[in-house]
């Protein structure tokens, strides 16, 4: 026999083998007894919490040979219903079969008498990708099926289903499981298996789970095939990616020390091995909710990942109010990993903040910071930039555009794609420090906290037209390749901040005059798009290019509007007219 998933294997076959969700368990069992059956059900909750598996069983409850309200597994109707070979017992997947026809065939089946069941069940997954159109069909059937008819639906996003089609139905909200009940369904299925694991490693598979059966068991199978018959707390480290709670502590406990320098140097790490940046925020507000708690109640039974010793040591090397502060932060990081373009440099940012700044009304100090030394326990790894940004793909010059916006849709999605390694065949030679680098000497960078739109550059749409023509893909590609030697500026203060601020952005075009960059950061469009500004950026330009380059920030809805104008002047061909050695500023 091929092999099966643990998730597959291990699918309840009674209601006594459900974990949790007991609410519901009880309610169906006594709707079956006393023969209170509705003729809808909607099953709503996160993914993996046991929907599909209890529309099953409920199927299996109600068309039982033995008795109503009992699954006794044996007979054929339970053995049909299992196999998913039942000729009255039909799932349908509303992803793949979202239109009104699909649908209006149901209805034309529903009217026929079970084949050898009492009842007839249609049990709809993911019914919230159904079309208006398929929901409005259906409609009537649902309210009023045949008397041998029974629906059930089950979707993660109960909000997109219509309301009309929720208040026929019987709804019921199943939650993640809690930890005491997932562990044990983990441990009775290491168990059957033989699988040996450790306290530790089930927690945190408890973690990543995030109280949902079919997570924590797909995890588990896959460090069963990595590890074979025992489970180690650092076997699920590395195989996903994860940092140690020892890591954690120390990293936590470097920002509570203000050692940036470590703590760079430990995230640079942490993004050469691979972890999910995400998970490991999500992690140091973790630790650093423990810390609030110990430091608050001194009640560690409710600690999540921390004993009460490396909670009283942590809660002993902060104030609550700064203890408040970090974690409002990193709260907020979390909810704007999704704005964010390049989220190792938006993470590096938040970092350097948080790491930089603990103590009140303490300044930053600009000084020199040594190579760090690489140790055998310790490796540490010189910054690194990001392969390629990443670019709008606006610059082929076809012949006709047949639908514009379809090409603006095609150019944002290529340009939210990361691009392919591109291959560039240039002579490398020397670039010398310009004048402005070989001073070396400190120069204290613009204050823009109070902007006035008199003090910020405005290009005009036409002006834009012309440089987006005038661009040329090998211009762009030689700028690629080019671009990591902004690492060289990261240690001089006058242009570090505007390092981050361009790795944080994407490209929009570039020619050798004007490069336009994208990002959602309004702050980052200021500071960029300020007079006093301009030029120590187009310096920066000149050090990786050898010529100075005027740059231009805008937003992804501004760059949206500019691609809608350029596709459709494409379009009647009336797009400004350029030679190779025009300007585009002689308008």
């Amino acid at each position: 026999m091929e092999y099966q998933a643990l998730y597959r294997k291990y699918r309840s076959q009674t209601f006594d083998e459900i974990a949790g969700q007991q609410h519901i368990v009880k309610t169906l069992q006594n709707a079956l007894l006393n023969n209170r059956i509705a003729h809808a059900y909607l099953f709503t909750g996160p993914r993996g919490t046991g929907k599909t598996s209890m529309a099953r069983l409920f199927a299996k409850a109600l068309n039982c040979e033995e008795n109503n309200g009992y699954i006794c597994n044996e007979c054929e109707n339970c053995k049909l219903i299992s196999n998913g070979t039942h000729p009255d017992v039909i799932e349908i997947d509303a992803a793949s079969n979202s239109r009104v026809e699909e649908i209006r065939n149901v209805i034309e089946r529903v009217k026929y008498a079970p084949i050898r069941a009492k009842y007839k069940i249609y049990i709809i997954d993911e019914v919230h990708m159904l079309s208006n159109s398929a929901f409005n069909a259906l409609l009537k059937t649902l309210e009023e099926p045949p008397a041998n008819v029974i629906f059930i639906l089950a979707t993660t996003e109960p909000h997109k289903v219509l309301p009309t089609i929720v208040s026929r139905c019987q709804r019921f909200d199943f939650t993640r499981l809690n930890d005491v009940d997932l562990e044990n369904q983990i441990i009775k299925v290491c168990e059957s298996e033989g699988i040996q694991i450790e306290n530790e490693a089930i927690k945190q598979i408890l973690t990543l789970a995030d109280g949902g059966v079919r997570d924590a068991l797909s995890i588990l199978d896959q460090l069963y095939a990595y590890c074979d018959s025992y489970i180690s707390y650092d076997d699920v480290i590395r195989v996903f990616g994860l940092v140690s709670k020892r890591e954690l502590i120390d990293f936590v406990e470097n920002i509570f020390a203000k050692n940036t320098n470590i703590v760079l140097n430990k995230l640079y790490n942490y993004n050469e091995m691979g972890v999910n940046i995400k998970k490991l925020n999500d992690d140091i507000i973790v630790v650093l909710k423990d810390t609030l708690i110990y430091k608050t109640t001194s009640n560690y039974s409710i600690l999540h990942i921390l004993t009460e010793d490396e909670a009283s040591y942590l809660s002993l090397r902060v104030e609550l109010d700064k203890l408040n502060q970090l974690i409002e932060t990193f709260i907020k990081c979390s909810n704007e990993f999704k704005y964010a373009a390049n989220i190792r440099s938006f993470y590096e940012i938040v970092i350097l903040k948080v790491s930089a700044s603990n103590v009140e009304d303490q300044a930053i100090e600009y000084v020199e910071v040594k190579k760090p030394v690489i140790t055998k326990n310790i490796e540490v790894l010189p910054v690194k930039m990001e392969k390629e940004p990443r670019t709008a793909k606006i610059l082929e010059k076809t012949t006709k555009v047949e639908n514009v916006e379809e090409k603006v849709e095609e150019t944002e999605k290529i340009a939210a794609e990361p691009q392919q390694n591109i291959e560039i065949k240039t002579e490398e030679k020397p670039v010398q420090k310009p004048s402005f680098m070989q001073q070396n000497q400190y120069v204290e960078p613009k204050n823009i906290e109070e902007v006035n739109e008199e003090d910020l550059i405005h290009l005009s749409e036409n002006l834009i037209m012309r440089a987006i023509v005038k661009s040329s893909k090998e211009a762009k590609h030689q700028l690629f390749a080019k671009w990591p030697k902004l690492n060289d500026l990261l240690l001089e203060p006058k242009y570090n901040i505007f390092v981050q601020q361009l790795k944080n952005s994407t490209l929009f075009s570039f020619c050798d005059e004007l490069l336009i960059i994208q990002t959602q950061f309004k702050s980052i469009i200021s500071s960029i798009n300020h007079k006093n500004n301009t030029d120590s950026i187009s310096e920066m330009i000149e050090y990786i290019w050898g010529k100075k380059v005027k740059v231009y920030a805008i937003d992804f809805q501004e760059g949206r509007q500019l691609l809608l104008r350029y596709f459709s002047l494409q379009q009647v061909n009336k797009l400004p007219k350029l030679n190779p050695e025009d300007s585009i500023y002689d308008e």
